[in-house]
């Protein structure tokens, strides 16, 4: 995530394991592209909101409710949006890596 709020997509995608797959079958490639054109455009803050990790030896499941916004160039947020992503991790070389992530929909109570 600090990666991400600091615009570095390279940083961002190096927490990606090499058999990465995402959304709409995004590869580790895919990610960097679409990190390197969201964080062009704008400055990214991310809040989150709660999380819940499961571990089972070198795997990991992480559910993340998160509070995105998004400003260009002024002070306060332009826009933001609530997501909730499953981040699947894996244990490569003594280092977590995201195996997968899928992004659920948000409903709101």
């Amino acid at each position: 995530m600090r990666a991400v709020e600091a615009g570095d997509a390279a940083g961002a995608v190096d927490q990606l394991s090499p058999g990465f797959t995402g959304p709409e079958g995004m590869d580790r490639g895919g990610a960097r592209l679409f990190l390197l054109g969201i964080l062009r455009q704008e400055k990214v803050g991310l809040t989150v909101l709660t999380q819940r990790v499961e571990v089972r030896g070198a795997q990991a499941a992480q559910e993340v409710d998160l509070l995105c916004t998004g400003r260009t160039g002024s002070l306060f947020p332009q826009e933001g949006s609530r997501r909730t992503l499953v981040l699947r991790w894996e244990l490569r070389d003594g280092q977590w890596k995201i195996r997968a992530l899928e992004e659920r929909e948000v409903r709101l109570q």
